[in-house]
């Protein structure tokens, strides 16, 4: 049964009809990959330690993927397994491909895995265009074409991830058949969001990236 979120204004609530599939899962194989201590997760401790987040820090490791240029600039995929729709995973704010190391190996078996890495994340470079989220889905979708991956597409979102799915799937209505949506920002959260009174507040610190703030004030918008 399908589940839809309450549409915003903001994504014109165009998204509730388009007929995707709509999925909540939970996070165990984190918990999963702490125990066993799998080398894909305990690889993702490391880089995130370093804080390797950017292109720069990443520089040490090959990419697992491809870079495919978009436009002057070039954009990093991986794509495992085979199978349609393909699955496309998109990570959370300030979050890139390794994100879903222990995820997309599991998904490969039955179906054709994408994970990429934003512009400035990973091992993507920098794009010249501000960080807006119609422009984010823009760089996925033109990111698809130049890798010869054709819809339909299962969009995973993580997080901001998950606002990005939902505008890809309301700017491609077409080339979306799901979505999985993985503990989902929205666009409005922050103007949602009930004050808190001034004592549970003390000592609590929101911390939001440059990346995220930049999206979900323009969604807002």
């Amino acid at each position: 049964m399908a589940v839809h979120p309450e549409p915003s204004t903001s994504l014109k609530g165009k998204l509730c009809g388009n007929g995707s599939n709509l999925v909540g899962v939970s996070r165990r194989s984190w918990k999963a990959g702490w125990k066993n201590k799998s080398v894909p997760f305990l690889l993702i401790l490391v880089l995130f330690a370093a804080g390797c987040g950017n292109v720069a820090q990443t520089d040490f490791l090959p990419p697992p993927g491809e870079l495919f240029d978009i436009g002057g600039y070039k954009l990093h995929l991986q794509s495992i397994g085979s199978g349609s729709p393909a699955v496309i995973m998109i990570a959370g704010s300030g979050d890139f491909s390794l994100t879903w190391a222990l995820v997309a190996p599991e998904i490969a078996r039955t179906q054709r895995v994408c994970t990429y890495d934003r512009a400035g994340l990973g091992w993507s470079e920098a794009s010249p265009y501000p960080r807006l989220a119609t422009r984010e889905v823009e760089e996925l979708h033109a990111l698809m074409q130049k890798a010869e991956i054709a819809p339909p597409y299962i969009l995973v979102g993580h997080s901001l991830g998950g606002v990005l799915a939902r505008l890809f799937a309301y700017t491609y209505p077409n080339e979306v058949v799901g979505l999985v949506l993985v503990d989902p920002g929205h666009e409005e959260q922050k103007t949602r969001q009930e004050p808190e009174p001034a004592g549970k507040r003390a000592g609590r610190v929101f911390v939001y990236s440059t990346e995220q703030a930049a999206i979900l004030g323009h969604c807002h918008r």
